[in-house]
């Protein structure tokens, strides 16, 4: 199952950036019992600029801003991503710890819904791409195990499963063996 979350705030009364919270993930056992491969790659762009650093209220600095992010991801059996991973690119290292934080914005209760807007869409391509890899899974059927050629350490063909099922009736062309009396 999948489990999309998307917060903003708390934000302190001045001149601080709001934080924004956006993860996705999923839960349960059918993705890890089917295998299923989530390959997403788009590219967003945002009517602000976003960015990630440490917590600003607490004197940290910012270390990556970004207008435009390109999300991707490729990951089998489930996936668990967060804003810094998903929109801004970190992956460790001097990121470890960032946070990703909207820009400032005046007024009581500043408006956010164009920036929203761009997760929104994100959030609904990523249920399209999560929908759309369970399906392939689900169709994807069991095989039962079958020899398709055996070799001998001559490297001359013994078994030919795949000659067997198209040339039923007919002369094979496997290689003979003449035998001298």
């Amino acid at each position: 199952m999948l489990k999309i979350e998307c917060k903003i705030g708390p934000k302190k009364r001045g001149f601080f950036r709001t934080p924004l919270i956006f993860r996705a993930w999923t839960e349960g056992e059918e993705e890890h019992e089917l295998n299923a491969c989530f390959h997403f790659n788009k590219t967003y762009t945002f009517p602000d600029i976003i960015m990630a650093g440490k917590d600003p209220r607490r004197g940290g600095r910012v270390c990556s801003e970004k207008k435009e992010v390109k999300v991707s991801f490729e990951q089998c059996s489930g996936f668990n991503l967060n804003a810094q991973n998903i929109l801004m690119g970190c992956v460790g290292g001097t990121c470890s710890n960032c946070q990703v934080f909207l820009p400032w914005r005046s007024g009581a209760k500043p408006d956010y819904s164009d920036l929203l807007g761009v997760l929104k869409q994100i959030a609904q391509d990523i249920t399209n791409m999560y929908n759309d890899a369970m399906e392939k899974a689900r169709a994807s059927l069991e095989i039962d195990e079958t020899e398709v050629f055996v070799y001998d350490s001559e490297f001359q063909q013994i078994v030919d499963a795949l000659q067997f099922s198209t040339n039923k009736g007919e002369n094979s062309s496997r290689p003979s063996r003449k035998v001298k009396v």
